[in-house]
């Protein structure tokens, strides 16, 4: 900030003058990132709540992560699996503001059912639900939900999702939200003993085509 004194004599008792005649405001530059960092994951619909897993959450989290119809559809989950590793995996993928985390799926009575997130390099959408809370319509709503809010908190104008076959259900709820099937590949998850097939899909945003 600039101050320019102007020295003329006032007939006051003070004697001289003080004008701000130039001021130059300090900057501050704040980015999507920043920004991002700074504010806090909450995303609300009508009938869930999407947010930042805590340690009071860890014991919810592990018995729905671990159950064998979850771990079955993940790439990168074990079963069976224990309250420790469940935590670490939990902690990982904790929300810092940036992509590469997994948030929570609760209820209106705030009750767990389950967890979605992005991953960091491949912006890969992952989520799941427990079996309790399947056939509710809740996987399209999180879903939808989730993807319009990290695409305009992120500026994503694709993400992608592998799916297992034997997952018809899956497939179903992200074409739903305007995912496509670009190919089929097989994937080995360490809930599985032997290599699966999965759909590769992937979302555009909407107004942004595939080059």
């Amino acid at each position: 900030m600039k101050l320019r004194f102007d020295a003329a004599q006032m007939q006051t008792p003070h004697p001289y003058r003080l004008k701000i005649t130039d001021v130059e405001p300090d900057i501050a530059i704040l980015t999507r990132t920043s920004w991002s960092v700074a504010t806090p994951f909450d995303l609300m619909t009508s009938r869930l709540r999407m947010r930042p897993l805590t340690s009071d959450d860890e014991t919810a989290f592990h018995k729905i992560a671990g159950q064998r119809s979850i771990a079955r559809m993940l790439v990168n989950l074990e079963h069976p699996l224990s309250f420790d590793a469940a935590v670490k995996w939990q902690r990982q993928r904790r929300f810092t503001g940036r992509l590469g985390f997994m948030v929570g799926i609760f209820d209106r009575q705030n009750t767990l059912i389950g967890a979605i997130g992005l991953g960091g390099l491949s912006t890969a959408l992952v989520y799941f639900l427990a079996e309790s809370a399947r056939g509710k319509g809740y996987g399209t709503e999180a879903v939808r939900a989730f993807l319009e809010y990290t695409q305009a908190r992120f500026a994503l104008t694709k993400t992608f999702a592998g799916v297992f076959t034997d997952n018809p259900g899956s497939r179903k709820i992200l074409e739903g939200c305007g995912f496509q099937v670009l190919t089929t590949s097989t994937f080995q998850s360490p809930a599985r003993d032997t290599p699966d097939a999965i759909w590769e899909m992937e979302w555009h945003r909407k107004g942004f085509e595939p080059i």
